[in-house]
């Protein structure tokens, strides 16, 4: 299905993904993004979301190295694979401006648009020694739904739900980046916001240790009332 056959009309479906990415490897990582791109378009997925730095896997010590400047060509094959299916990918990876430190950072990859960057609002204290917060709310146009995107620590802050929220301004999609064990109190946070705000929110985490983190647990999706767990995949 390409962009002129797909409408408004058309069930809009959103795919979160698990799988395991080799710590810096960038290259060789964007060859898995592309494989589960097309195997998620298949089933008639448009937006297909990563886990938080899928990029380069959950690699703080190596954040400074891999680091993506926003004008940087590494993306262009699944810019390619985006303009090619008709999807929006949204994945992970660090991103340096002019600060010192990078960034938490994801790109969203959209059919024949530019690319939208956002930064991790919320670091842990930890990440502090790798990364630096910033002040993004970001919410993009996909498929004429609204996009929100957030990160493990963003979900845990409701003023993060609700600076979206009021972006928003309508029904939408909200994607929420995580790395969180299943019965993590942001689970329930996603939960709540899908609740309160009417939106559904999604959870995506690595199906193998990454960073020295043991896996987070299944993916979950949540639609209002609803919740659905999907069982690791690689």
């Amino acid at each position: 299905m390409n962009g002129e056959e797909w409408s408004p009309h058309h069930r809009f479906c959103l795919a979160v993904t698990q799988s395991s990415f080799k710590k810096g490897e960038i290259s060789e990582n964007i060859r898995r993004h592309s494989r589960l791109v097309y195997c998620t378009a298949a089933d008639g997925a448009r937006v297909i979301s990563f886990p938080e730095l899928s990029i380069t896997g959950y690699e703080p010590t190596v954040a400074a190295e891999t680091a993506n400047d926003t004008g940087n060509q590494r993306f262009d094959s699944l810019q390619g694979l985006s303009d090619r299916r008709y999807v929006t990918i949204v994945a992970g990876c660090p991103i340096r401006l002019e600060e010192a430190e990078p960034f938490i950072g994801a790109f969203s990859i959209r059919p024949e648009l530019p690319i939208e960057f956002c930064q991790k609002q919320f670091i842990h204290p930890e990440e502090f020694s790798w990364f630096i917060p910033s002040d993004d709310v970001v919410v993009y146009q996909s498929h004429w739904h609204e996009i929100g995107v957030a990160f493990c620590a963003d979900i845990g802050h409701p003023v993060h739900a609700v600076d979206t929220f009021q972006k928003l301004g309508n029904s939408c999609a909200v994607d929420a980046m995580a790395f969180s064990e299943c019965d993590s109190p942001a689970v329930y946070d996603l939960a709540k916001y899908a609740r309160i705000y009417r939106f559904p929110t999604t959870l995506e985490n690595y199906v193998a240790e990454s960073g020295r983190l043991p896996t987070g647990g299944r993916n979950t999706v949540r639609e209002g009332h609803k919740c659905r767990d999907q069982e690791n995949a690689s």
